[in-house]
């Protein structure tokens, strides 16, 4: 390679410049970058963002759930909350809330109940199991015992009674096969206990009438329409096979359903097999946001703090609610709060509601009430008591955010305002906020060091003093808001990466069928772009966690390997422009590369051609490597020979083609090997 020129590229701009789906639009001898996927800028240079790998839930407590989302809804908030020494992460969707145990990974479900029974006389059937012959199987010097069990529907962690072994098993006595145990579950007809004595053989035994009972009561109610992982209570009902009253008469999450059947497991076991138990006065209570038109996709929960209470609001006209960190008991509505509420927050001892019902009267939208300092249950308005005011020139209120400890209110019309205490009075003063623009959707305000920003219907703003003013440098705005999914536009939200100092911007982009996002350097002020299916994130640094919509749970900034998007594999990616030589009247052989960057694994580069501006372009591929040359430990520069007129790069952490590799590389340009090749 001595009839080449070396072109040196570097200084390349730290910012996506968005050109449309023509890249045509902009060819440039100089280089720059287009678009990316799971990348950063850090310190002017693209690199891998940080991985993601998902988060196994702890489900062996028997009130824990397996998942926060799936028939349980969206994750779309989040919100931190410490109680008697625990932490928990309290995780709203658009059909329930959970309390995420962050010290055991346990997820506890508690979502208020309607307060609405439904008669279910004689519904109740305990689980109480003959099993088959000689179900019992020891291992020769093990003291853990396989149950052989068809269908048992337990998960690990579950109790059962085992009853009738008649004598010993291969040295293990009966007294102790007879007893209570904690399960482990191999399969849908097997499970392990284990015992205090070892087996002295291989074997099976146990006889023809060894019988097992569970906690499991099923309950047959007609065409209930509830999900897994719902929240129910039951009342009313009887002694039931051997399970007392008391434990049946409590606060469940379901477990398994069917059309007409859910199933709950008590805190003891069934002593006797019973249908049709429970008496006549047997009676459950579903959650809110279970059913039918309870299920609101646009439903965002708000939360505060009040003492050590957690405060909870489902907003679209929901009560407001307290929860003091019991797991196994639903949220309960603040006594004398307004009956219908959008959003809620707590300030200076105060809860205030926005859009609630008017004292003495019905729902407005525009209406603000605050309680009583110090006392959550009183709501009149009066001197030394609540407050309320509706406020003139606002048609209904969004949500809020804050800045600097003070509260930022914003309107449906296009109206933002400070919210303040005055002098801690029972009245308050609202100042203006020059904005222009409104909230695009309740989560899509922070507070970061002090300031809020906020997505509006047509930009990024952050507020300084009374001006809301965009974000600089937005070379991504039509990238976003040409794309955003306005039917959708309820799941934008943003997330802050305290690790790089990013705003990360969320929003349902139309090309996508599903999440994008921005990521704004508040340092550098540079932007890029990408694809991620994340609908809320949980930040507490120096740990990052997020929900995909299907309610798994994620750590983010681990390693470098991506969950997949939409059935794609996620490759992170940087491309440049189409670039040419003057006037791009010449071709040019293109005769290799050699990138300045830094790797821990392949980094695949694609090179792209085209002779025309308009034309669509070619992916030239490696003879031997049949898509892309490879940077490796042992070839850093890169040979081919390519005639085009434009061309253009794609840097990509993969080891094949759309494979990652959890490979980290971050790049601070390359050199590139040319020769003329002539006119046309």
């Amino acid at each position: 390679m001595t009839d080449y020129i070396t072109v040196p590229v570097s200084n390349i701009p730290d910012n996506l410049v968005y050109e449309g789906s023509n890249y045509g639009e902009k060819n440039t001898a100089t280089a720059y970058y287009t678009d990316a996927d799971k990348m950063r800028f850090v310190d002017g240079k693209p690199q891998v963002l940080g991985g993601s790998q998902a988060v196994t839930l702890l489900t062996t407590d028997r009130n824990a759930v397996t998942s926060f989302g799936a028939a349980s809804g969206t994750p779309n908030s989040t919100f931190k909350y410490s109680y008697n020494g625990t932490n928990y992460a309290i995780v709203g969707t658009n059909r329930a809330v959970f309390a995420w145990n962050r010290d055991t990974n346990a997820v506890f479900n508690i979502t208020p109940l309607t307060g609405s029974t439904t008669a279910i006389a004689n519904s109740l059937a305990t689980q109480f199991d003959t099993l088959g012959t000689n179900p019992i199987a020891t291992t020769n010097g093990s003291s853990t015992v396989t149950v052989t069990h068809s269908s048992h529907g337990l998960r690990t962690g579950d109790s059962i009674t085992i009853a009738g072994v008649p004598g010993a098993i291969n040295n293990i006595p009966a007294a102790q096969l007879n007893a209570t145990h904690t399960v482990t579950v191999l399969t849908t007809s097997t499970y392990t206990v284990t015992v205090a004595t070892s087996a002295n053989a291989t074997g099976s035994g146990g006889g023809a009438a060894v019988t097992v009972g569970t906690g499991r009561i099923r309950v047959t109610h007609a065409a209930h329409g509830f999900s897994a992982n719902l929240k129910v209570k039951l009342a009313g009902a009887a002694d039931t096979g051997g399970i007392l009253a008391a434990n049946i008469n409590t606060e469940f999450v379901i477990r398994a359903v069917t059309t007409n059947t859910f199933d709950v497991y008590a805190s003891t076991n069934a002593t006797s097999s019973v249908s049709s138990g429970g008496g006549a006065s047997t009676t459950d209570e579903i959650q809110i946001c279970a059913t039918g038109a309870n299920i609101n996709n646009e439903r965002i929960w708000s939360f505060g703090l009040f003492n050590d209470y957690l405060i909870l609001c489902p907003g679209k006209q929901g009560k407001i609610y307290e929860w003091l960190g019991v797991t196994t008991t639903a949220a309960t509505q603040v006594s004398g709060s307004p009956a219908e509420n959008d959003w809620i927050f707590e300030r200076n001892g105060r809860i205030v509601s926005l859009g609630c019902t008017v004292n003495g009267g019905a729902y407005a939208a525009n209406n603000v009430r605050a309680c009583k300092v110090a006392d959550r249950t009183t709501w009149t308005p009066g001197v030394a008591s609540g407050f309320e005011d509706r406020k003139e020139g606002v048609d209904s209120w969004i949500a809020s955010s804050t800045a600097g400890g003070v509260d930022i209110l914003f309107s449906n019309n296009n109206k933002v305002f400070y919210f303040e205490d005055v002098g801690g009075s029972d009245s308050y003063k609202y100042t203006d906020i020059t904005a222009n623009t409104g909230l695009i959707a309740p989560k899509a305000a922070i507070e970061i060091n002090g300031t809020c920003y906020f997505v509006g219907e047509d930009n990024i703003y952050r507020i300084v003093g009374t001006n809301a003013e965009p974000l600089p440098n937005n070379l991504l705005r039509d990238w976003i808001f040409k794309n955003l999914d306005r039917d959708f536009s309820y799941r934008t939200w943003l997330e802050y990466r305290e690790l790089h100092n990013e705003l990360h911007v969320h929003f349902y982009h139309d090309s996508y069928f599903g999440m994008a996002y921005v990521i704004h350097n508040l340092q550098r002020g540079n932007w890029i772009n990408g694809t991620y299916n994340r609908s809320a994130a949980f930040n507490d640094a120096p740990n990052y966690f997020g929900f995909n919509s299907s309610g798994t749970l994620y750590t983010h900034e681990t390693g470098f390997t991506h969950d997949s998007f939409l059935g794609d594999i996620a490759c992170p990616y940087i491309d440049t422009n189409f670039r040419a030589i003057g006037d791009s009247s010449n071709r040019v052989l293109l005769k290799g590369m050699e990138p300045d960057s830094i790797a821990t694994g392949n980094i695949a580069v694609y090179v792209f051609g085209k002779d025309r501006a308009q034309q669509a372009a070619t992916q030239y591929q490696d003879e031997f490597n049949g898509d892309a040359w490879y940077i490796t430990n042992t070839q850093q520069k890169l040979e081919y020979r390519i005639k085009t007129r434009y061309w253009k790069y794609r840097f990509a952490a993969t080891s094949s083609y759309d494979t990652p590799n959890n490979a980290f590389f971050r790049l601070s340009g390359w050199k590139e090997f040319i020769k003329p090749a002539g006119k046309r």
